[in-house]
């Protein structure tokens, strides 16, 4: 029978992503999603609501009733930061995140007060908004809302300049309590939420993701961002983690259409219906490969595997982030059939076919590029003297990494460096990957060992997209070729002379 090796592999998991989410909830889940600690906080919170709640009927101007010893609301102290899961490994989902954002957020705009009659409201739900909008007090919302009838030509009262200058005081100590919870953070992901936190504050969240939040926008690439060379840069760039309910949900999806499909390897896809067959069905199940995915015969086919989907893993559906009901599947069906139609194209069209040596060799070098990028990331996250180099790293990107071509000997590569970057920059590159070296890829470490890299002096023809550099990290003689609209494109940064120091320690060899 078609796909049983895969089926047996994914039932497996299927029931060991069950008993892992039995033992969740027996454990709870607030406590695994939002952090540890909040189970007690939550239940100390709701004591207190209900203690002013029932104070405030019985006898409205009676003190209410402490709902814990010494004070109303006790110190619920710094949020822990996302739990950890029943593997040992950070939860590191982004409900998780958002969970844990709230939390800070809550804390910092609500401090302790000594009486019950200040009891902290509970957190929001996490959702795409900036928190900070959310937790404005409902006097300021209503100014805030009143203020927007006014013309834009007429000036602000002096009750709305009032309310202003108090929300920049907020926002200030709410800075402040930030910038505090985030230096005394003990892991790398809870500094990153913290981070974040401060770019939606100073107005960049809402730009930090892309249409319909799908990719979020790296604040620090932005060449409109005050760039300043910070020795206590924290890097918030790198691959993501994705969630793994979604994960195996793709793994279902591809699964029933290999079993729909009578393919155990998508190397060899069927050819498309024959003409007599005017619409697929579960039983006589095809792909028109010569069609669009949103075709009107493989919009059917996709429907077909969703609601197979949506019937035999309702549970996997319902846990799965970002999915909530049959639309979403479909979604994600038809992305599938999309990478499928791709895959025919590559397996029977001649043309598409001789260029599959090119793209093999393109998507390898870009995967090089990946990981070199990663490590220089990782490497400054490590070591703090590093962390002034890391906006750097972080600015230039992907796109700012100089890729590589594979030459006759196996595991050597000739470098291709980036013109525009001075040489300065490229040195500084050069030590990085050096330091990384020493520190993981010592004697002794696992792991595949890195890559010989050789500069031979080949130049990248690549297009060069990095913006907002400073002027001291590019090159003076492709400067000089650059006119003033040129320039003006690339938003450099001509306030910062750019200090290239690298700690010399960190690049010998340890004995």
């Amino acid at each position: 029978m078609p796909a049983v090796k895969n089926d047996r592999k994914l039932q497996k998991l299927l029931k060991e992503r069950a008993e892992k989410r039995v033992k969740v909830h027996t454990i709870d889940l607030d406590e695994v999603t939002a952090g540890r600690g909040l189970k007690r906080r939550k239940r100390e919170h709701d004591k207190a609501k209900t203690a002013t709640k029932d104070a405030g009927k019985n006898a409205p101007d009676a003190a209410p009733r402490p709902s814990g010893s010494g004070s109303g609301d006790p110190n619920p102290g710094p949020a822990s930061g996302p739990s950890h899961n029943l593997n040992g490994s950070e939860g590191l989902g982004r409900k998780a995140r958002e969970n844990f954002v709230n939390q800070t957020l809550h804390e910092a705009t609500y401090p302790t007060n000594t009486g019950p009659e200040h009891a902290q409201p509970a957190p929001p739900e996490s959702t795409d908004e900036p928190f900070e909008e959310k937790s404005t007090s409902e006097d300021d919302t209503q100014a805030q809302s009143d203020s927007e009838d006014v013309p834009m030509n007429e000036g602000l009262s002096d009750d709305e300049s009032e309310v202003n200058d108090e929300t920049n005081k907020r926002h200030a100590a709410l800075l402040k309590r930030l910038k505090e919870l985030y230096k005394r953070q003990p892991t790398k992901e809870m500094k990153e939420a913290v981070f974040s936190l401060l770019e939606e504050l100073t107005g960049n969240g809402a730009a930090s993701q892309g249409p319909g939040g799908s990719k979020r926008k790296n604040h620090n690439r932005d060449p409109k961002s005050e760039w300043v060379q910070d020795n206590d840069f924290v890097v918030t760039d790198g691959p993501q983690r994705r969630d793994e309910d979604r994960v195996l949900l793709s793994a279902c999806i591809r699964l029933i259409i290999d079993e729909l499909l009578n393919v155990n390897d998508t190397n060899r896809l069927p050819p498309g219906p024959p003409p007599e067959v005017a619409a697929p069905t579960a039983a006589a199940f095809y792909l028109k490969w010569d069609e669009s995915q949103k075709s009107e015969f493989n919009a059917t086919a996709a429907r077909i595997v969703a609601k197979r989907v949506v019937d035999d893993y309702s549970e996997l559906v319902k846990c799965a982030e970002g999915v909530e009901d049959i639309d979403d599947v479909f979604d994600l069906v038809t992305e599938h059939i999309k990478y499928l139609r791709t895959c025919f194209r590559r397996q029977n069209v001649p043309k598409v076919t001789a260029k599959e040596p090119q793209r093999h060799r393109s998507t390898n070098a870009t995967s090089r590029k990946h990981t070199l990028y990663k490590h220089r990331l990782k490497i400054i996250d490590a070591v703090p003297a590093l962390a002034r180099h890391g906006r750097l790293i972080e600015q230039l990107g992907i796109e700012g990494t100089s890729s590589d071509e594979e030459t006759a000997r196996k595991g050597t590569y000739h470098v291709k460096r980036k013109k525009q970057l001075s040489s300065k920059v490229q040195h500084l590159k050069k030590q990085l990957d050096q330091a990384y070296a020493i520190r993981y890829k010592g004697p002794g470490s696992k792991g595949s060992q890195l890559r010989r890299r050789i500069d031979t002096g080949l130049v990248s023809t690549r297009q060069f997209k990095v913006t907002g550099l400073p002027l001291s990290c590019m090159d003076p003689a492709w400067l000089a070729k650059l006119t003033d609209v040129q320039k003006e494109l690339f938003r450099f940064n001509e306030k910062l002379v750019y200090d290239f120091s690298f700690p010399v320690e960190l690049l010998e060899t340890p004995e």
